[in-house]
């Protein structure tokens, strides 16, 4: 590779931009700033503050602490080039190896996430869960098993993870799978939902939380009822304000 194509190669690697979930603290000379993570790249950050960002103006140099899901946190110092009440863009210098690794493992789990849509099923009964796991991947989507409200959430609030969907059953180990859709929905309103269900009549008390009704009987075809549920139209939630106690 010659000089002038690894520069090309370099400055595109450095613009690949993942959605992340997490937080960030910046720290400029007259105080800090709590922000919200909303993209990463190699160049820089995307942050959504959530208290008082009077400390920061367009030029400053800062000190970013940043806490990605599921992993610790990391200190990078970058120049606030845009600061707005949407959103501060933090321009990073030379990065650390630290924050390097851990930037591209994010941008690669959101392209793996585009190609294959991560689904998690949460299901007490591991036969339906397999069942359900095997029409996903028939179609394309790469399933994650929880047993337990616990293990879906842990799983969801990952950043890396970039679930799409959630399959819940509709009876579950510490709570109803009502109670984890609407948490589900309100915590997390880009996830698609789905209740699981053994009735064929499919008689399951729908809400505007629910996308699908997933008939896991033993009997009947999954892959065209779980392929229109990944990529099928969502409805409208509408969360409600209450996160239940699992």
């Amino acid at each position: 590779m010659t000089g002038e194509s690894r520069h090309l190669h370099e400055n595109r690697r450095r613009h690949y931009r993942a959605k992340v979930s997490g937080r960030a603290v910046v720290h400029a000379r007259d105080g800090a700033v709590r922000c919200e993570i909303d993209n990463l790249s190699l160049g820089g950050v995307l942050l959504r503050p959530v208290s008082e960002a009077a400390h920061l103006a367009e030029g400053i140099t800062v000190a970013v602490e940043l806490q990605v899901d599921g992993a610790g946190w990391v200190v990078q110092n970058g120049q606030v080039t845009r600061c707005a009440e949407r959103g501060v863009v933090v321009a990073f210098g030379d990065v650390s190896p630290e924050l390097e690794d851990l930037i591209e493992d994010e941008v690669l789990a959101a392209v793996e996430a585009e190609r294959s849509p991560r689904v998690v099923i949460v299901d007490r009964s591991r036969t339906r869960r397999r069942r359900v796991a095997a029409a996903l991947h028939e179609v394309g989507c790469c399933p994650l098993e929880a047993s337990t409200p616990l293990e879906a959430i842990e799983l969801i609030e990952q950043s890396r993870t970039h679930v799409a969907a959630a399959a819940v059953a509709g009876e579950l180990t510490q709570t109803g799978g009502d109670e984890l859709v609407h948490f589900l929905a309100e915590s997390h309103p880009g996830i698609k939902l789905a209740i699981i269900t053994d009735d064929e009549s499919g008689a399951v008390e729908q809400s505007d939380e629910i996308d699908a009704v997933i008939c896991a009987d033993g009997r009947s075809d999954l892959s065209e009822p779980v392929r229109k549920f990944v990529v099928g139209e969502r409805r409208p939630h509408r969360p409600g304000p209450q996160r239940p106690k699992f």
